[in-house]
């Protein structure tokens, strides 16, 4: 009897032993295998993302080694960021190799122009930059042709390569999956991932407040003014996503609706005072020319810097200056940033009061900005902007 009863447990051990491998080999289907498989391929290749795109950006070895493997919690982020896009993109167009190819191609395209941009401009490629994709022709002749190749040559190869193994997939994995699995599948996962995506980088985009902060997490600091140096040290990935809206400044005391349309009522009377006896820019049209010459000063205020000795270098500029309406700008930049006082210029606002950039702050975010020309359209001119590089 007692042997009777160990058999039993003896069998029963085995019974269970075998039904426990039978769910591990059914688990590891060659169907769930291929799915695994997938899912693994993809954070692969959401980290080689990050890794081309550093790649491309520092374009030395020993700085693109030193941000891979030094700062981890950066590349973690980004390589999250990556393939939470990755999914979406997956997931909207349903074939998992073309996607790949896709996010290369345009990653490609969009780090060329981010290297030709930082090779003329020494300022990396802004999102607000492709609001002026249509005047990409004007630029032709400032690329690097060499450098255009090779990137025609990566997004052929890597359009190819991902049609070719969408091609080998298909006819080595003949699995069938149920249609109406497969679309509730695809729209979880486009809901899913669209909403991680906007968790997941809210607190770049929307919890900064002046011109700096220290981001603990990932252990690194970002300079809103400085974004060189901010996509040197934090990588195009993150650089890219903090500017992607218009950063908040930290309010001064007593900041309220009331307080500034006291300052508007204030200024409105002066400027009505000063106005009164002038004539108004509607009753008579008259041609206004703007020039902002930005390599332009007068030597005798230069002289400490280069002594041009007794003869003045710019005799008919003198004698306008004598003649006509003139004085001098105080120009709150030297030597780069002359955008920022293109803004000062045409805006009457000064940067001394602003946290980041201009332009690539907050200007591009928001619609009818207040401005020199604004006024002029108000008062039906037709405003028209000339630049002399190519002419």
């Amino acid at each position: 009897m007692e042997k009777l009863k160990t058999s039993l447990k003896t069998a029963k051990k085995h019974l269970a032993k075998s039904k426990i491998r039978q769910k591990i080999l059914s688990f590891f289907s060659p169907r769930n295998r291929f799915v695994i498989g997938l899912i693994i391929a993809t954070v692969v290749a959401s980290y080689l993302m990050v890794a081309y795109i550093s790649i491309w950006q520092y374009q030395e070895l020993s700085a693109i080694t030193d941000f891979l493997f030094t700062k981890p919690e950066i590349i973690a982020y980004s390589t999250v960021t990556m393939l939470t896009l990755t999914v979406l993109v997956i997931s909207i167009i349903g074939n998992w190799p073309l996607s790949i190819g896709i996010i290369f191609s345009i990653l490609t395209g969009v780090m060329y122009a981010n290297a030709e941009k930082v090779d003329s401009r020494n300022t990396p490629l802004l999102p607000e930059d492709f609001l002026m994709a249509g005047e990409a022709s004007a630029l032709f002749s400032m690329i690097r042709v060499q450098l255009l190749a090779v990137a025609i040559i990566l997004i052929i190869f890597f359009m190819v390569t991902s049609i070719l193994l969408s091609k080998k997939i298909k006819q080595k994995y003949k699995f069938k999956f149920s249609k109406k699995y497969t679309r509730v599948l695809r729209l979880f996962l486009i809901l899913a991932s669209s909403a991680g995506l906007v968790y997941h980088t809210d607190f770049l985009r929307n919890q900064f407040v002046g011109n700096y902060m220290k981001v603990e997490s990932l252990k690194t600091e970002i300079n809103a003014y400085n974004q060189e140096e901010n996509y040197r040290i934090n990588g195009f990935v993150i650089g890219t996503i903090f500017n992607l809206q218009a950063k908040k400044m930290s309010e001064p005391e007593n900041y309220s609706k009331n307080e500034v349309m006291k300052i508007v009522d204030k200024y409105t009377k002066i400027a009505e005072e000063n106005n009164k006896n002038r004539q108004d820019l509607s009753q008579e049209k008259i041609n206004i020319v703007y020039i902002m010459s930005e390599s332009f000063i007068d030597p005798e205020l230069a002289r400490s810097l280069a002594d041009y000795g007794a003869e003045d270098p710019i005799p008919y500029t003198r004698s306008l200056m004598q003649n006509y309406t003139s004085g001098y700008a105080a120009s709150s930049e030297y030597g780069g940033g002359t955008a920022n006082v293109e803004f000062e210029a045409l805006t009457g606002f000064s940067n001394y009061y602003l946290n980041v950039i201009p332009y690539s702050g907050f200007v591009s975010h928001i619609k009818n900005f207040p401005s020199f020309t604004n006024t002029l359209k108000n008062n039906n001119y037709t405003t028209l902007a000339l630049h002399p590089f190519g002419r």
